[in-house]
């Protein structure tokens, strides 16, 4: 077995999240929800198109995104702050109905004993090209309609402890899934 089995059993729900292997523990995790979100820190709505997300090529994308703890001030990385919450990388990308789901290779085993207390979320970081989207306002609120990022910077693990969530978090469905032993 190979790392790149680990991540396609534990896509398809073959094997539990986290699965410890070697010197890592894997975690599922969602990259990007799609359809229509609210961003409360900017007060705006977001459309994220399936067309784009969903993808085989957005699969492809997500391989060696960093993962790290909480977004940093500047909303991209840049080295040092890469150097300081960098947790894992994603290995593997999947779509699960109208979401991008990643396997996350986490090499910290402190940030595994926090990831498996349950109390995190995901949040994609992804930057465009100047002029790239759309905004509309709408009866008083904005849509931004997103074409296909530039970049896809980071996913961050945000806690949730104090009413964090991502973005793309609906229901009660956390970002991090965390399988439950029967």
């Amino acid at each position: 077995m190979t790392e790149l089995d680990v991540a396609r059993a534990m896509a398809d729900g073959r094997l539990p999240s986290p699965t410890e292997f070697h010197n890592s523990k894997f975690y599922r995790v969602r990259i990007s929800g799609t359809g229509v979100a609210w961003r409360p820190s900017v007060g705006e709505f977001v459309y994220r198109p399936p067309s784009v997300w969903l993808t085989d090529e957005f699969c492809e994308r997500v391989r060696g995104l960093p993962v790290i703890a909480e977004h940093p001030d500047k909303k991209i990385l840049d080295g040092d702050n890469f150097y300081s919450r960098i947790v894992g990388i994603c290995t593997f990308g999947f779509v699960e109905g109208d979401e991008l789901w990643g396997i996350v290779r986490v090499f910290a085993e402190r940030a595994a004993e926090i990831l498996n207390g349950g109390a995190f979320d995901s949040s994609p970081a992804v930057n465009f090209a100047p002029g790239q989207n759309i905004k509309l306002q709408l009866d008083g609120d904005t849509l931004l309609i997103e074409d296909d990022p530039a970049l896809l910077d980071h996913v961050a693990l945000v806690d949730t402890s104090e009413g964090n969530r991502g973005v793309w978090t609906r229901d009660a469905d956390p970002g991090v899934e965390i399988t439950e032993e029967t």
